[in-house]
């Protein structure tokens, strides 16, 4: 379809639209999967059984909810959330309220409540796919949203845009028609919620995103390897009063930083780069206190019988990184298709995939990892034997090709009411 417009110089301009069609039964994901975000404590979720709620959001704008059965090595579609119009970047679970938080390069954030009859089973009939509708939109961006995190305890989200600018939403500000202080769950559309620029740089991009558990500490990293941290514990609350409250490192990665975490307390960071390294900040020391992958420092072993090499640390881009606090565990994967788990402080194994690893979620209870890749197929791997081994995979659909018909030249025509 096309439709005319006019540019500076008053030219007529076709404007284009795509439309993708979708099988109304299609499954699985038909690009890369972005982001992952696991729910093992789900009441759909049987306690007998190795089981667990799976979301994947990917670069087909969909998110899914499967229902994944580790013993029966399955995965079965439940829920489509179906609403962003481009890439969905990332997604945040907030385990306790049943929400779940998206953000897209349609230059939107979204808010999903996912309400228990979702899961429901269909009584023995086959399963049918369900569709969610989002209860929330932020839309104060006009760049794509590459990341968001969020603290379910101080109910704050922040967001990363890339025209340079990073945004603190403060969730407790719903308001109702009747200016009635509403809770998240009750947060529709139509309620604002205030927001304050922490960062606005036009010529640096932010690159990824983390917060502490109470959401009082907020580190960003940026494409001039740079990493920024603002403590709200230090008291700042409008936008004049952060710079004394940031705090600035740099010096130790030699390219851009890719993907950092913050410790639940806020006190550690890790920040993982294109230079194939993984840095240890302390916070309180204002200084980097370990390096995971200088030459001659780490070596690994196979984790697959097929797979055994002796290896220094990830040779390429470290594109994924997730880390378990409680158990001191952190996986991270790479352009070059390894994978590894660290435990921190000690040394690592190897698993060697051939494909870039894009993100990654370990589910801690049931000893499995979750991978996507840029092909719309995603992995678990099985952690729970001394050599890890691929539990199964959820295979996708090869990718959308676009068309695009070119309108005749434009001509004024009747209205269309």
């Amino acid at each position: 379809m096309s439709a005319s417009g006019s540019n500076f110089y008053g030219k007529k301009l076709k404007r284009r639209l795509s439309i993708i069609y979708r099988d109304s039964s299609e499954v699985p994901h038909r690009k890369g999967v972005n982001s992952m975000a696991i729910d093992t404590d789900h009441p759909s979720v049987r306690k007998s059984q190795e089981e667990a709620i799976l979301y994947t959001a990917s670069r087909d704008r969909m998110i899914k909810a499967w229902h994944v059965n580790y013993q029966k090595k399955q995965a079965s579609l439940l829920v489509n959330l179906d609403e962003h119009c481009d890439w969905v970047n990332q997604i945040i679970l907030d385990k306790e309220k049943q929400l779940l938080f998206s953000c897209s390069n349609d230059t939107t954030i979204k808010m999903w409540k996912l309400e228990s009859e979702l899961f429901k089973e269909n009584g023995g009939r086959d399963q049918l796919t369900r569709t969610a509708r989002s209860t929330l939109t932020l839309n104060d961006d006009f760049d794509y949203v590459k990341g968001i995190a969020y603290s379910s305890y101080g109910k704050v989200l922040f967001s990363t845009a890339d025209n340079g600018i990073v945004r603190k939403w403060d969730l407790n500000q719903g308001k109702s028609e009747s200016n009635r202080k509403v809770s998240l769950e009750e947060t529709t559309l139509s309620q604002p919620l205030t927001q304050i620029k922490l960062f606005e740089f036009p010529d640096i991009i932010p690159t990824s995103l983390a917060c502490s558990q109470g959401g009082n500490v907020v580190a960003v990293s940026f494409t001039d390897e740079k990493l920024r941290i603002i403590d709200f514990r230090t008291g700042p609350s409008q936008t004049q009063d952060i710079g004394n409250a940031t705090m600035q490192l740099e010096g130790e990665h030699s390219d851009i930083i890719k993907r950092i975490v913050l410790s639940p307390d806020g006190t550690l960071l890790i920040s993982a780069g294109q230079d194939g390294l993984v840095k240890i900040w302390d916070l309180g020391m204002r200084r980097c206190i370990q390096t995971i992958g200088d030459n001659g420092l780490n070596f690994g072993r196979g984790l697959g019988p097929s797979s055994f090499q002796q290896s220094d640390f990830h040779r390429d881009t470290i594109s994924a990184i997730d880390i378990n606090f409680d158990e001191e565990l952190m996986f991270t994967g790479g352009r070059d298709g390894a994978m590894f788990m660290t435990k921190l402080g000690e040394n690592y194994a190897e698993n060697q995939v051939p494909y870039q690893k894009v993100c990654m979620k370990y589910d801690a209870k049931n000893g499995k990892m979750w991978y996507g890749t840029p092909q719309s197929t995603f992995n678990c791997l099985d952690l729970t034997p001394k050599t890890a081994l691929h539990s199964f995979e959820v295979n996708g659909l090869p990718w959308i090709t676009e068309y695009h018909q070119h309108a005749a030249p434009y001509t004024k025509g009747p209205s269309i009411p």
